[in-house]
């Protein structure tokens, strides 16, 4: 919850000046394991959007899985 801080300006309880982001945290997290954090890296995920309804499909779909659209 926001209180209101010197100057009547909010402050916002973890807050740069009250301990450390929640991304910086993560950031150690994935830099101290740096087998997790390649891997992340190296991620890619394919989808294919089905022309017909808009739907997104695993790559590896011949067919939409909402309407049944031939995708390749």
């Amino acid at each position: 919850m926001a209180k209101k801080g010197k100057g009547g300006k909010k402050a916002v309880a973890g807050g740069a000046a009250g301990g450390s982001h929640p991304i910086d945290e993560l950031m150690t997290m994935l830099s101290s394991t740096g087998k997790a954090a390649s891997r992340v890296e190296k991620e890619t995920v394919v989808l294919l959007v089905c022309l017909k309804c808009g739907t997104r499909n695993p790559g590896e779909a011949n067919y939409c899985m909402k309407c049944g659209q031939k995708l390749k």
